[in-house]
């Protein structure tokens, strides 16, 4: 596994330091200078930058507090089943609603939570995935038979079968 260190700044984790520079550049009034933000988060996109402001820290919701960030905290068993139980199978949730039911993570977090870990693997989508392990096909052949869910789970759901049909051998 890569140390943090190797991975580019938009692949690694946010620091409490880069959330708080991120929050003096851009809680104020008026227009936030990127090019500013960009050469004070070295590595850090004008795209990203942004999305982590208004995304995860929303201002506008007076539970934030930039010194009580949680860019680190893992999801507990039970934040993953009220999201599972609020969403219910359903892609196109109201992720602003189910957020409200989750205390601290926002919107976008609960939806790439749901997305990429919780959504319920049909059999037949299993089905596929055992087919490829034991073909020994790329994910890059598989991802396109699986629309429902993004490539990143698609990964993970397939390590997760094909480590679990190695136990059983």
């Amino acid at each position: 596994m890569a140390s943090l260190r190797n991975l580019k700044c938009e692949d690694r984790p946010w620091t409490r330091e880069e959330d708080r520079t991120v929050w003096g550049l851009c809680n104020w009034p008026g227009p936030t200078d990127w090019d500013i933000a960009m050469r004070v988060l070295p590595g850090r996109s004008e795209e990203a930058i942004t999305s982590r402001f208004l995304d995860y820290m929303q201002p506008q919701r007076q539970s934030f507090k930039p010194e009580k960030v949680r860019s680190f905290s893992k999801w507990s068993k039970e934040e993953d089943v009220k999201a599972l139980m609020t969403c219910e199978g359903d892609v196109d949730a109201n992720w602003d609603v189910v957020s409200r039911i989750l205390p601290g993570r926002t919107p976008n977090q609960v939806k790439s939570r749901y997305l990429n870990h919780l959504r319920p693997w049909t059999a037949q989508e299993k089905d596929i995935i055992a087919l490829h392990i034991k073909q020994g096909s790329s994910l890059k052949i598989l991802v396109p038979l699986l629309p429902r869910h993004k490539i990143t789970a698609i990964s993970a759901e397939r390590k997760r079968h094909s480590t679990s049909q190695s136990c059983d051998d």
